[in-house]
């Protein structure tokens, strides 16, 4: 993920903010000096237009991260509803009837050897050859 633009992004909001803080204390100094000053209503100017700058900056980064949250629980709404899931039907007691007889099956087939890696892994514990002993 390239942050390069939001950092920008950050940088020039800084800026923004930081030339209306020195535009702000300007203004209090030249209107305690002078009384037919302009400088009040134009750092309240500034201080609206550097809300307005912020908001313009940030918006697409706001709204970028809300629209990949909200593309996300649309896919995840969409695999949902894509695919029928059998199993959702069943209860409790049909799900534990199925597992029970899966259970004996799988026994069924260990015991019968029917279950390849368990015969042959059998077979070569029998037919292991015997080391000498002298």
């Amino acid at each position: 993920m390239n942050n390069a633009p939001v950092i920008i992004r950050y940088i020039t909001t800084g800026l923004i903010w930081v030339g209306v803080l020195i535009l702000g204390i300007f203004a209090i100094i030249v209107s305690d000096s002078n009384t037919d000053s302009a400088a009040i209503p134009i750092a309240i100017t500034a201080f609206i237009t550097a809300a307005i700058a912020t908001g313009f900056l940030l918006n697409d980064e706001i709204k970028d991260g809300s629209e990949k949250k909200t593309t996300t629980a649309d896919s995840k709404r969409k695999n949902d509803q894509s695919g029928f899931n059998p199993i959702d039907l069943l209860t409790e007691d049909d799900l534990d009837d199925l597992r029970a007889e899966v259970k004996e099956q799988l026994r069924q087939r260990i015991l019968s050897g029917a279950d390849g890696e368990l015969s042959s892994l059998d077979e070569l514990i029998n037919n292991a050859p015997r080391a000498k002993r002298k």
